[in-house]
């Protein structure tokens, strides 16, 4: 089923970014009528959403919405209901994840003649959201592989997830503004107004977020005006510190579940369905067509996690962390009894590849390693945060597998050069002191994308200049 993506643009004089000394409205002049596009399905979620007759407003713009089946329509009320969104055409510190793409069917390229990647991928989550609300799995799977394309009963088990958790036309209000605010702190200008206004320096965008929100709420419109009930959740989970992206990756420490432990159950599952949707629409950049990586294994690999995390009231968080590798280990057909055993897990996770012939090659360019640089993987894979210090590298998912796809051959050898560049990285951290030190390797994973033949020592050296 194809999808006629945008068919007009924005005047661009039109546009605001973020400015600290404002919270600007989208106006929308400009705006065209556009051809219609494919039907978002039959049976549309507000059916099956409780009705609040004391908030009519909201459920009209709920209904609307989810009812709209022109997308520059569409898009026009996402951007006046949540200005933020646009801030997103700032400048922006973008995630280093995935190719470059030139596609026609660029979001913001069609609205405001440029393409601005953490705006097409926040779009397409709610895209995503709003493809699985209206039933409509053909819309949602149109640009997978049939190989890994999500089946219909894991679609109807996402949809009743998230139907359980999104009850009310509010409910879905507030999901879509938690999308929208969700990568605010990638902005530049924000992130050095929140830090010169609350004097804290963030150590990455969740938590440059998190000092937004709780130091200057009424620049943030969309979360300003939620109800506390709703605001409370979302500071909940931003304040645990805990990604569930990059536990089912395993990129965080077992130290990184402490705090999620003491999260609220309503807390928890908004935030739970919230990271699927930022999931489905990771690669909206490449692909806006449906959801590009929310296929039938990376699904289940986030079943499998919620499963273990959900453990958490009878179990450690090593146990936790631990159980939700076995489950992977299993699937890959490998054994766990060792810490070589249970690093080449890690690493293949942190790979994120799922086909056998690319777990041989992990499997491979691990052997293939010298002893010194094999012992400090398995080290810096075994901190846990909590009895010895970890470092968690941020992003190292992305660098593999920007370096995995930088070259069409000798991917052993890709794969030896990416884990010869974190054995380095984790010797230079090496601590024996508890808690976890963050480092991001947002540059390395860039510098890779852009020069694939690149070295071990100019990664790492790369690397240094940062820290």
């Amino acid at each position: 089923m194809e999808l006629n993506i945008f068919s007009v643009k924005f005047n661009q004089n039109n546009i605001k970014a973020y400015n600290q000394d404002s919270c600007p409205a989208f106006t929308g002049k400009n705006i065209k009528p556009a051809v219609k596009t494919v039907a978002l399905g039959t049976t549309t979620a507000l059916a099956y959403l409780g009705v609040n007759q004391t908030n009519k407003k909201e459920n009209a713009f709920i209904n609307k919405f989810l009812n709209e089946r022109d997308d520059v329509k569409s898009a026009e009320m996402l951007l006046k209901k949540y200005p933020e969104l646009y801030w997103l055409t700032n400048d922006v510190n973008a995630t280093p994840e995935g190719k470059s793409s030139n596609n026609t069917d660029s979001i913001s390229k069609f609205l405001f003649g440029k393409k601005h990647i953490e705006f097409d991928r926040t779009m397409a989550g709610i895209q995503c959201l709003k493809y699985v609300l209206n039933n409509d799995y053909e819309s949602f799977t149109q640009c997978q592989n049939d190989e890994i394309k999500l089946t219909p009963d894991n679609f109807e088990e996402l949809r009743n997830y998230t139907l359980s958790v999104l009850k009310t036309p509010e409910d879905v209000d507030a999901m879509l503004a938690y999308t929208v605010i969700n990568d605010l702190g990638k902005i530049k200008n924000f992130v050095s107004d929140v830090e010169g206004q609350a004097g804290i320096k963030a150590k990455d965008h969740d938590e440059a977020l998190l000092i937004g929100l709780k130091y200057m709420p009424k620049k943030i419109p969309s979360f300003n005006r939620l109800s506390q009930k709703y605001q409370k959740e979302i500071l909940n989970a931003l304040e645990a510190d805990f990604n569930l992206g990059q536990f089912v990756f395993a990129e965080c420490l077992e130290g990184n579940l402490t705090k999620f432990k003491n999260v609220t159950p309503e807390s928890k599952q908004l935030y739970i369905v919230h990271l699927l949707y930022d999931v489905a629409g990771v690669a909206g950049h490449i692909n806006p067509k449906g959801s590009l990586v929310m296929t039938n294994p990376v699904y289940n690999s986030y079943m499998q996690g919620i499963e273990s995390i959900n453990e958490q009231n009878s179990k450690s968080e090593n146990e936790v962390y631990d159980s939700f590798l076995m489950k992977k280990a299993n699937d890959f057909g490998l054994p766990m009894r060792t810490p070589k055993e249970r690093a080449i897990v890690k690493l293949i996770l942190m790979s994120r590849l799922t086909k056998q012939e690319d777990l041989i090659n992990v499997k491979k360019a691990f052997d293939e390693l010298d002893t010194d640089t094999k012992n400090n993987l398995i080290e810096g894979l075994s901190k846990d945060g909590i009895k010895n210090g970890g470092t968690l590298l941020y992003y190292a998912p992305a660098f593999i597998q920007n370096t995995y796809n930088a070259k069409l051959d000798n991917k052993t050898a890709l794969l030896k050069k990416a884990f010869e560049v974190l054995a380095l990285i984790y010797n230079d951290n090496e601590s024996n002191a508890s808690g976890i030190k963050t480092v991001s390797l947002a540059n390395i994973a860039n510098a890779i994308k852009n020069s694939p033949d690149l070295k071990t020592e100019q990664l790492y050296q790369i690397y240094k200049k940062e820290f």
